[in-house]
């Protein structure tokens, strides 16, 4: 895979906060394209972010199931993504440890989009990638290490049309240097700002059919606080999932150099964590050098 630099202006960025669609909306979603079921709480009184919230989705004519961990999303709400595979009727139901949350149902109705989908390798040939219902694409694409750092709307979206406009359908960043997705990494508290500017320039790049290459650590200096495996790597590595796996084209890398503070048993449980929260099946895999190339989780999908 190969990545271009662009100046780091271009990532300076801000956006404001898109609406999400309710639970049990009337407007019709288009398939591949994300929709928010957002489930009001006002009564838990623990930490928002360690309440888990799942929800199973069924399309009514086939049976198809896609189950997605939920995230908080603040002001007393969660949200649970869904990007439809299928058209036709789908519905749902919630699942919690909180009485507010378990149990809350819905339907979606999913129409044709024209959107070519899932970006991931191509079934019949092992080092070709394909849309679900579009072409062939070459994973090319810019280095924006500020992806979820302060800025404005315009400048991003004149990006995002550049990297349409030539061909590269990828933007790589490093998601959390130095814990910088919490605001407090200790008391497992999430940077809702960073967060939601995340969400919102996945968007953006959705509606261009683009895409990200998340890495989800850096190395030396930017190395996470916390464990492998520990409690706070799997609420980290949970509310990824729950944000971005119901955008098309995301592809989950670990991190570069990451044999600096992981083993390498710790490369399949990572591999294997993210297969089984994310029901889509997007690219996965983890990024060791010189002795460690091959520090990779067995599922993995890509090389990075």
């Amino acid at each position: 895979m190969s990545w271009l630099r662009l100046p780091a202006i271009l990532g300076l960025l801000v956006l404001t906060n898109l609406a999400p669609a309710h639970a049990g909306g009337v407007s019709p979603v288009g398939k591949w394209e994300r929709h928010v079921v957002s489930l009001p709480n006002g009564s838990y009184s623990g930490n928002p972010f360690e309440l888990e919230v799942d929800a199973t989705f069924t399309h009514t004519s086939t049976a198809t199931e896609l189950t997605l961990p939920g995230y908080y999303a603040g002001n007393d709400s969660w949200n649970i993504g869904f990007m439809p595979t299928l058209v036709g009727e789908w519905t749902y139901v919630t699942s919690s440890g909180d009485p507010q949350l378990d149990g809350q149902t819905g339907s979606i109705d999913a129409v044709s989009s024209g959107r070519p989908g899932l970006l991931r390798a191509d079934p019949t040939h092992s080092r070709k990638w394909k849309y679900v219902d579009g072409g062939h694409a070459v994973p090319v694409g810019v280095f924006v290490q500020l992806m979820h750092g302060a800025g404005n709307t315009a400048q991003f979206e004149s990006m995002a049309d550049f990297l349409q406009t030539n061909n590269i359908p990828l933007i790589n960043f490093r998601l959390c240097e130095q814990d910088i997705c919490f605001s407090d990494v200790v008391d497992h508290q999430m940077d809702l700002a960073l967060w939601d500017r995340l969400e919102e320039r996945l968007q953006i790049l959705a509606e261009r059919d683009l895409g990200v290459d998340v890495m989800l650590y850096t190395d030396d200096a930017g190395h996470p606080s916390y464990g492998g495996q520990s409690a706070t790597e799997q609420l980290l590595i949970r509310y990824l999932i729950a944000r971005l796996a119901s955008f098309p084209a995301v592809l989950f890398n670990s991190g570069i150099d990451i044999q600096e503070y992981r083993d390498a048993s710790w490369h399949d449980w990572y591999g294997n964590f993210v297969k089984a929260l994310d029901p889509y099946g997007h690219p996965v895999s983890s990024r060791g050098s010189g002795d460690f190339a091959r520090m990779s989780p067995g599922v993995r999908t890509y090389n990075s």
